[in-house]
């Protein structure tokens, strides 16, 4: 068996021969389709969130089959954590943990929509409680959480804007269905690409300076939602301007705070699954070899993917 192996922390991922998994009690042998690359699967290799043990296979989720049917691996699977992850051609792993998907689906959409479920479906539902009242801003709308929490947020009705930091990027943000695009290379730019409009809520995957712009071109009384720090570790905002407009600065981590509801999870897995079966969601894919997994890793932190970039035996 084939596997992405890390020996070091921010070393290079290797591909190696492996022992074939064995399932234990409660397992099933799961057959790799695709594996997506999540920036979390970044971190976890760089050493920045160091609760795995070497060496190491990445991998948070996968899309694939067991005895034949497709199927997901959904959360709590604790593959990529509690385990080696499903950067690999075959893994064991908990029977409970996998979700049956909807015959005919094409897999690689349903890898790429599946490690943005939980995240996205949160995100537009009990955290962000967007409605169609809103005006939401995503930003980083062109990668994988930020293209599907606009494809949810427009089912609710709500008026969606997208932000991307390069303008090749802003065709792909209003395929997805988003109002506006905001094509903003810097957290200063914001404002002046936003114009009139001030978004009610926004979910900010970036952090850096990118929350100031938020801050500064929110409406008075909006949520913002800080989920993410691929543009910086730290936050800086106009103090005056953030109380002034009476703003909410709330801060949501898969890994923190009140674990989701397993069965309101399992359920808006279902959904979004229902929907990418029938054409009503989707996203930018790429492919690469699990001998490129280096890559597929140096393309994140360049910020190079548009969608989600999987990787495939």
């Amino acid at each position: 068996m084939r596997a992405v192996r890390l020996h070091e922390f921010d070393g290079v991922l290797t591909v190696e021969d492996l022992p074939d998994a064995e399932p234990a009690d409660g397992e099933v042998l799961f057959e790799l389709a695709y594996a997506p690359v999540a920036p979390l699967d970044v971190w976890i290799t760089k050493g920045y969130l160091p609760f795995v043990s070497l060496p190491y296979t990445p991998g948070l989720s996968a899309v694939g089959s067991v005895d034949g049917r497709p199927i997901a691996i959904g959360m709590g699977s604790g593959m990529g954590m509690q385990r080696d992850g499903t950067w690999r051609e075959r893994a064991a792993v908990p029977a409970a943990s996998i979700i049956d998907l909807p015959d005919g689906i094409d897999l690689a959409q349903a890898a790429a929509v599946g490690s943005s479920i939980s995240t996205a479906s949160r995100l537009v539902g009990d955290v962000g409680q967007v409605t169609d009242q809103d005006v939401l801003l995503v930003l980083g709308a062109s990668g994988g959480t930020g293209s599907l929490a606009v494809q949810l947020a427009k089912a609710t009705g709500a008026t969606v804007w997208g932000q991307t930091s390069r303008a090749e990027k802003a065709d792909y943000v209003r395929s997805l269905g988003a109002d506006g695009v905001a094509v903003a290379a810097t957290g200063d730019d914001i404002p002046a690409a936003l114009g009139d409009v001030h978004p009610t809520v926004v979910f900010d995957g970036l952090g850096g300076r990118f929350t100031a712009g938020a801050v500064e071109a929110a409406a008075p009384g909006a949520r913002i939602i800080q989920f993410g720090s691929s543009a910086g570790l730290e936050l800086t905002v106009p103090v005056r301007t953030f109380y002034g407009k009476g703003l909410v600065l709330r801060g949501f981590g898969g890994m923190g705070g009140p674990p989701p509801d397993p069965d309101a999870l399992r359920a808006a897995s279902e959904a979004v699954y229902a929907g990418v079966a029938e054409g009503r969601y989707s996203m930018a894919v790429e492919t690469l070899p699990l001998d490129q997994a280096d890559e597929a890793r140096r393309r994140i932190v360049e910020h190079e993917v548009r969608g989600k970039l999987l990787l495939t035996p």
